[in-house]
């Protein structure tokens, strides 16, 4: 695939964090350039849950081996970093990658998999 960047193209590698629960669907996009948002998009799902509710569920657990499990690798400052940004903290990307479309704003173009997740 080979992709026209112009000015009025924008894309975020940041889309979706890679600890998002659905994480063997991170969608790449691609920026159409509409003015009445200053070619803008959002670079995140967004959180479904606060920081504060995503270490209380996660207390107890392991995160770190959860992510293995799954075939990531997790890499962070502190037990907490990771507790946070956990995959249920995100909302559905699918039905935010569908608003962001419906909107004009960006058109999925790929579907990527993490392998590691760095958080520092």
């Amino acid at each position: 695939m080979v992709l026209k960047i112009t000015q009025a193209t924008l894309f975020s590698r940041r889309f979706l964090g890679p600890a998002h629960a659905d994480w063997q669907n991170c969608p790449m996009m691609v920026g159409l350039g509409n003015l009445k948002t200053w070619c803008s998009c959002c670079h995140g799902a967004g959180r479904a849950s606060s920081r504060v509710q995503s270490m209380k569920s996660w207390h107890g657990k392991n995160p770190v081996n959860y992510m293995e499990q799954q075939g990531i690798k997790v890499m962070a400052t502190s037990y907490r970093t990771i507790a946070e940004e956990m995959p249920d903290a995100y909302k559905d990307v699918d039905h935010v990658v569908e608003a962001v479309q419906e909107a004009g704003l960006a058109n999925m173009v790929a579907k990527l998999r993490p392998y590691l997740v760095v958080k520092g």
